[in-house]
C-alpha cells in the first residue's frame, strides 16, 4: 500500500509501497539469501494468508513459485519482480528476473516463446529478446535453421504454436547464437 502524491509521481521511480498488515515482503538475492539493506535489489517474495495452496494439478509449477525454505515456518510466493527498499521502507519495482514481459497489456514469457520456436521443424535453436519499437516494447526472435527456412515460414509455424499476442514482431535467421562459456545463450 502507498498513497501516491504529486511529489512521488514527479520524483522518478514510483514505489509500490509496503505490504498490508498480515502480509509480508521479503527480498531474496540470486543465491536464495534474504536481502535486508535499503537500496539492495532482490527478487520480491510475498507471504501471508492470501497465498494460494498451489496450482491445480500442477505440482511442478507450484514448487517453482511457492517456497518454504526462505523464512522459517512461512510459505512465500516468488513473484519474479526485482525490487529494492528505499530509505522510507517502500518497495520500488525495477524489473523482472524471469524474462516475463508485459506487451500490449498481456504478460508473456520469452522462455515460452523461445521453447515454442525451438519445437518447429527445421529450427535448430532460437532465442528471443526485446527492443524499443518507437516507444513500445517489441520482441525479436533469432532463429538458427537446420534446413532451408524463411522468416515468413518460421512466423507461420510459430502462429500454429502460439497465440497472436505472443508472436514476435521480427524473425531473424542467423547462422548461430552467441553462447557463454557454459554453453547458454549469451543475452
Amino acid at each position: 500500500h502507498l498513497e501516491l502524491t504529486p511529489e512521488l509521481l514527479d520524483a522518478g521511480l514510483v514505489p509500490i509501497g509496503q505490504p498490508h498488515r498480515g502480509s509480508s515482503f521479503h527480498l531474496v538475492d540470486e543465491h536464495g539469501r534474504l536481502v535486508d539493506r535499503p537500496g539492495a535489489v532482490g527478487e520480491l517474495y510475498i507471504g501471508g494468508p492470501q497465498l494460494m495452496a498451489g496450482y491445480l494439478n500442477d505440482p511442478a509449477q507450484s514448487a517453482a513459485v511457492l517456497r518454504t525454505g526462505v523464512v522459517a515456518g512461512k510459505t512465500l510466493y516468488r513473484t519474479g519482480d526485482l525490487v529494492f527498499r528505499d530509505d522510507r521502507g517502500n518497495y520500488v519495482y525495477v524489473g523482472r528476473s524471469d524474462r516475463v514481459i508485459k506487451r500490449h497489456g498481456v504478460r508473456m514469457s520469452l522462455v515460452e516463446v523461445t521453447d515454442a520456436l525451438g519445437g518447429i521443424d527445421g529450427v535448430a535453436s532460437a532465442a528471443c529478446t526485446t527492443f524499443d519499437r518507437d516507444g513500445d516494447l517489441g520482441v525479436v526472435a533469432f532463429v538458427v535453421p537446420d534446413r532451408e527456412l524463411t522468416p515468413v515460414a518460421v512466423r507461420r509455424a510459430a502462429s500454429e504454436r502460439l497465440p497472436e499476442t505472443m508472436l514476435p514482431d521480427q524473425f531473424v535467421l542467423v547462422a548461430d547464437l552467441p553462447l557463454t562459456s557454459s554453453s547458454k545463450v549469451d543475452e
